[in-house]
């Protein structure tokens, strides 16, 4: 890589650096470097590329952002705080200079979207319409608007007051790839519908505790069931973050497909079958038989002293090593993992 003092920032860098923004790193940097060949540096925290004496831009800020859009890609928290710093008048005579151009066409669209101001330019009454964002790097909508002042699709997701941009990352198209929906399907395939649902009620139940520990909320049982009532509703919940959160929550539905649902369809199953042996065994209320499931499978498969002296002490020696027994052979092996812990 060449020398820091033979390079320029280029593109959303040189932007950041020239109008002084704060607070937003593109994940794609870009600098030109005198004598350099095009050099790319991966990191956790994005990528800086670096491109030979012929990329550069020019001096003009428009230049910069017509090379952001080629290389560095569309960011639109960025532009927003951008386009504004350019100014109406050195974006449309940017424009009127080139108003045929792909990337022109763009960043005029843009400008207009994100900052609400209309250009003093006349509606383009020529040439081909250009996707806003390109299909094969992000996730665009199926069936655009297309815009006839610019001759543009608009394929966001969202318009200029909320519009996630994801990008397709390889770990995105390696989780579609999965195809995480059939796989689920495929494990609850083999349930009833009455145990498919008490599993989705407990996972939901789960999340809610996990949410309001994060907040240090201790919630009270009302507050809790609203939450669990939300979760059933936010099928598709909107995000207003980029890839990463997009990343991150195919990695939660990975690990709730192929982990949680597993084990917890696998635990009530267990529980259906261990209670109707013990049934057989004696006739024990519904919450007798579940505290006496759990204290088992939390202490080895035996039912401690202390219950019995207190909660179970009706019942004959033979009663107790049969009902053990049930939960021994339901669980396969009574106390293993996390069940006793529900």
């Amino acid at each position: 890589m060449p020398p820091e003092s033979s390079c320029q920032a280029a593109g959303y860098a040189a932007l950041i650096e020239h109008f002084g923004i704060q607070g937003i790193a593109p994940w794609h940097q870009s600098s030109v470097c005198n004598g350099a060949a095009k050099w790319i540096d991966r990191s956790a925290s994005g990528i800086v590329e670096t491109y030979p004496a012929q990329y550069w831009p020019g001096d003009d800020p428009c230049d910069h952002l017509e090379f952001a859009l080629k290389y560095d890609g569309t960011d639109l928290a960025l532009l927003a705080k951008i386009l504004p710093a350019i100014g109406a008048e050195s974006v449309a005579r940017w424009v009127q200079d080139t108003p045929q151009g792909k990337y022109t066409r763009r960043i005029w669209y843009l400008f207009e979207l994100l900052t609400g101001q209309r250009l003093p330019l006349a509606d383009m009454t020529a040439g081909n319409y250009v996707d806003l964002l390109e299909r094969d790097e992000y996730f665009v909508l199926d069936t655009p608007t297309q815009v006839r002042r610019q001759r543009v699709n608009d394929n966001l997701l969202g318009n200029g007051d909320f519009c996630p941009v994801v990008r397709r990352t390889a770990a995105i198209t390696a989780f579609i790839g999965r195809d995480l929906s059939a796989r689920s399907r495929e494990i609850m395939s083999g349930h009833p519908p009455e145990l498919l649902k008490r599993a989705m009620g407990y996972l939901y139940t789960k999340e809610t505790k996990s949410s309001f520990e994060i907040e240090h909320i201790k919630p009270d049982a009302l507050r809790t069931e609203r939450f669990v009532a939300l979760l059933h509703l936010a099928t598709h919940d909107d995000l207003c973050e980029t890839q990463r959160l997009v990343e991150a929550l195919f990695a939660f539905i990975e690990q709730t497909v192929e982990t949680e649902l597993v084990e917890e369809l696998s635990f009530l199953a267990s529980y259906d079958r261990t209670k109707r042996a013990m049934q057989e065994v004696v006739d024990l209320p519904d919450r007798d038989l579940d505290l006496f499931v759990r204290v088992c499978l939390q202490n080895q498969g035996k039912l401690s002293e202390a219950k019995r002296d207190s909660t179970f002490r009706a019942l004959k020696d033979d009663e107790v090593a049969q009902l053990e027994r049930c939960v021994s052979d339901g669980y396969g092996s009574a106390g293993s993992g996390d069940s006793g812990k529900r």
